[in-house]
């Protein structure tokens, strides 16, 4: 993060010492005003939603998981469920064919009994899947 900024600082200063105002301008509003605007408009949402009293919910059935926060809902069906890791009190469910994780919530929305609930509607989705 501060080889960005101190990249951003000496640019700037190599635009207005060339005597390129207009560059300066353009420079200073692209590289420092877009990245600040992107940076406060997450601030707002992440103070939206983990507010202090902010509800979150988590629910299990048959067909999957339900994760609901003060912004959205989320259904992750187990047949989209690839695996499941516990890493430092959060729970990060992964998704078949997907880049990354699919969600990251913390210990207290997938506990034990749930997440072993889960991991056995997972395994038998796919010993039907490879049983057809």
């Amino acid at each position: 993060m501060m080889v960005y900024f101190a990249f951003v600082v000496v640019a700037l200063v190599v635009a207005v010492w060339s005597g390129e105002d207009e560059l300066a301008i353009l420079f200073a509003v692209i590289v420092v005003g877009f990245p600040l605007a992107v940076f406060v408009l997450i601030l707002r949402v992440n103070r939206m939603t983990v507010r202090a009293g902010a509800r979150w919910a988590s629910g299990f059935n048959s067909f999957g998981m339900l994760l609901e926060d003060p912004n959205a809902q989320i259904v992750i069906g187990h047949g989209s469920i690839a695996k499941i890791e516990v890493i430092h009190g959060l729970v990060y469910l992964y998704i078949r064919g997907g880049l990354g994780r699919a969600a990251c919530v913390p210990e207290s929305l997938c506990p034990p009994d749930a997440r072993a609930y889960l991991l056995s509607m997972v395994d038998a989705r796919s010993r039907t899947a490879h049983s057809t």
